[in-house]
């Protein structure tokens, strides 16, 4: 179990403290921002768009949002110069730089979540309180308005669905909090991770932060272990998790995202 980072701070900022450079990737829905009813449903705070801002425009800071949501998408929400966006669980990256990535499986797998996308739609209609989110190579089932006694039937219903177009393996199924989401296997936060530490091999001496809330960041926590801070966002819930730290809700990510610019901008 990880244990609460304010227990440990003093051991956390120390080391913080003695890093000449930080890469600080961030999850967006549930770990910068609560849960909506809605995707859509959701705004940044300006204090924290500020707070983003200063550690984006930090020398000694390198600042990440890494989301399942798309490209498009997070950078509207943001709205957010000089940071990489790493955007469907960083299948595409925008680099700081304006460079751009895409996982090489990008258009093949498109065709066959169109085709996922097209039987939901299709099953779903009508059904009060199901959302379906297209981000191209991912297909997200957002349940959160469902009433109780159907979400089991939502839940059979869209597995069975998955289940029957997966005949090769090819794709998975991911719970997150009221949402089912169906991505390809091969690609995760953990390899977007290493792809953009790898755009910073020139810098030496980097310390990588992580801070999410989901199952999906679980590839980038064990990617990380025993090379940087990982830190699990539990919004009231418990479960086992690769990360070390442990914060309880966005707002104390927010807390700790203060204290991190605090703590970098004492000369070294």
């Amino acid at each position: 179990m990880a244990r609460h980072l304010y227990d440990l701070a003093s051991e956390v900022f120390q080391v913080i403290k003695e890093t000449s450079t930080i890469a600080l990737f961030l999850d967006f829905d549930g770990t910068l921002i609560p849960f909506a009813n809605s995707p859509a449903d959701v705004h940044i705070p300006q204090k924290v768009r500020t707070l983003l801002k200063k550690l984006a425009e930090h020398p000694q800071c390198r600042l990440a949002i890494i989301t399942g949501r798309t490209l498009e998408e997070i950078k509207q929400l943001v709205d957010i110069k000089g940071l990489t966006y790493a955007a469907v669980h960083g299948w595409e990256i925008e680099f700081s730089s304006g460079e751009l990535f895409q996982w090489n499986g990008y258009n093949q797998t498109k065709e066959k979540m169109d085709a996922i996308k097209a039987k939901a739609e299709n099953i779903f209609a009508g059904e009060q309180g199901v959302i379906l989110e297209d981000k191209g190579v991912t297909i997200a089932l957002h349940y959160r308005m469902v009433p109780q006694e159907k979400s089991k039937t939502i839940i059979d219903d869209f597995t069975r669905l998955v289940d029957e177009m997966n005949t090769n393996s090819c794709f998975q199924i991911l719970q997150g909090s009221k949402v089912l989401e169906v991505r390809p296997r091969g690609w995760d936060k953990g390899k977007a991770v290493s792809v953009i530490l790898e755009s910073m091999e020139t810098i030496s001496g980097i310390l990588p932060i992580y801070i999410g809330d989901d199952t999906t960041d679980e590839d980038a926590f064990r990617m990380l272990l025993g090379k940087g801070i990982t830190i699990v966002v539990l919004n009231g819930g418990k479960r086992s998790t690769h990360a070390t730290y442990s914060l309880e809700t966005p707002s104390e990510v927010h807390r700790f995202l203060a204290d991190v610019l605090d703590n970098i901008q004492m000369v070294h």
